[in-house]
């Protein structure tokens, strides 16, 4: 999808994951769903992110 620094989530702490940062946690680490939602909009405004493209292709898909 695209690169996200550490350095861009270092305010995000995982309460599923003993209040550890989020750049701390292993493959398929469950996420509180607030902390979800905020990484996922640090992904979405990435400069080279795909989810824009995605999402639109997925809306037009869905009009068909």
């Amino acid at each position: 999808l695209c690169e996200l620094s550490f350095q861009k989530t270092h305010h995000l702490r995982n309460p599923y994951n003993d209040n550890l940062p989020v750049k701390i946690s292993r493959d398929c680490q469950e996420l509180e769903p607030f902390i979800g939602e905020q990484l996922a909009s640090l992904l979405y405004l990435e400069p080279d992110s795909e989810l824009t493209a995605m999402l639109v292709a997925a809306e037009a898909k869905r009009e068909e």
